[in-house]
């Protein structure tokens, strides 16, 4: 039998997107007609089918947020081990402001962004990645079977120049294919691991490139919807930006901290304190597009509408970037498929010719 620790660990992992947008979408429902504790036990009996399923994993982890809230923490807390921590301060955001249901409904729509970001890049990656897959195989069954029988037929020195491509090729593929896979994957690891995690200068440079940017353009869209949704229920800036930094990644929390200093140094809104940051953050267009609807009253709701349609062309961006990757795939599986039979009219010809 597991243990309870490893359960909870296994359903936090398994906690999709798809299942926290169905427990956000019933939840900001509920709230609407009952009070927090009374609705959360409606969704354990909903989940549970009024009992009969008491280990279901929206079960578990409902009934460790019912117990966290009534031990006097916030939701915000509660689910701080379940969700991610964007999420995570979108709700801590809705909370002081006074308003979940719009945390959740901004919730939700972060989510659903993210969704539509994965299956982006998954569509991006998978299809290339398996018609690679496959040409490896077809080169590694080229290397060991064909290419041996044919120098026994055909000395290497009268090989034609794409005949010698197609054996370095396999060659490599056969014989460090498997270090290429290894590396790419350790590369992968260590690149998803650093997106929250690397701070520092070095970094900067990174955020305007390939996973780095993708994560720089979806985590400043959210900061300035949270960031707008505090200012606009009268929190003052900086104490906004200290709200914030409570849930934030080590990234995110330099560049708030980066801002307060600046607000500390005399920036008379915030456009300009994240231009004196020195961060590029959320990019240097939309600073100054800040510095102009910060200006004044009002300027909150400006702040939540541009972050919104940030957040659409974020991902509308992310999409032309996969069609990209997906893209250069297919032409290269499709470039080494024209080699492969280029190369074998290149050798009926010099079979012709020894014949």
């Amino acid at each position: 039998m597991y243990s309870d620790g490893f359960k909870k660990w296994l359903y936090r992992k398994t906690f999709s997107n798809k299942d926290r947008v169905d427990f956000y979408i019933k939840l900001n429902y509920l709230l609407e007609q009952e009070q927090l504790k009374d609705a959360l036990n409606d969704l354990i009996d909903i989940f549970s089918d009024n009992g009969e399923k008491p280990f279901h994993p929206m079960v578990v982890v409902l009934t460790d947020c019912l117990q966290s809230i009534s031990s006097g923490h916030s939701l915000s807390q509660s689910l701080s081990k379940w969700v991610p921590k964007d999420e995570v301060s979108t709700i801590a955001s809705g909370e002081v402001a006074g308003s979940l249901k719009l945390a959740f409904n901004r919730v939700i729509k972060l989510v659903e962004a993210k969704m539509k970001i994965q299956e982006a890049l998954l569509g991006g990656m998978v299809y290339p990645i398996t018609m690679l897959l496959s040409c490896s195989i077809m080169l590694n069954i080229i290397s060991k079977k064909l290419i041996p029988i044919m120098s026994k037929i055909i000395p290497i020195n009268l090989w034609t120049s794409k005949l010698m491509v197609l054996y370095y090729i396999s060659y490599v593929v056969t014989h460090y294919g498997i270090w290429l896979v290894i590396t790419f994957f350790i590369l992968l690891f260590f690149t998803i691991y650093s997106l929250p995690r690397w701070t520092g200068d070095s970094r900067v440079n990174f955020d305007r490139f390939g996973p780095w940017a993708i994560y720089k353009a979806c985590q400043g869209a959210l900061f300035l919807m949270n960031l707008a949704s505090l200012l606009s229920s009268g929190v003052q800036l900086k104490d906004s930006l200290n709200n914030l930094s409570e849930n934030s990644s080590p990234w995110l929390l330099q560049r708030i901290r980066a801002t307060v200093y600046g607000i500390e140094m005399g920036a008379e809104n915030l456009g300009i304190a994240l231009k004196s940051s020195g961060y590029d953050f959320p990019d240097r267009e939309s600073i100054n597009f800040l510095c102009i609807i910060s200006r004044g009253r009002g300027g909150e709701n400006r702040i939540i509408e541009f972050s919104e349609k940030w957040l659409d062309n974020s991902i509308k961006k992310i999409i032309s970037i996969s069609n990209l990757i997906r893209n250069l795939g297919i032409f290269l599986t499709i470039g080494l498929l024209i080699l492969v039979i280029l190369c074998s009219a290149d050798l009926s010809s010099l079979l012709s010719l020894k014949s």
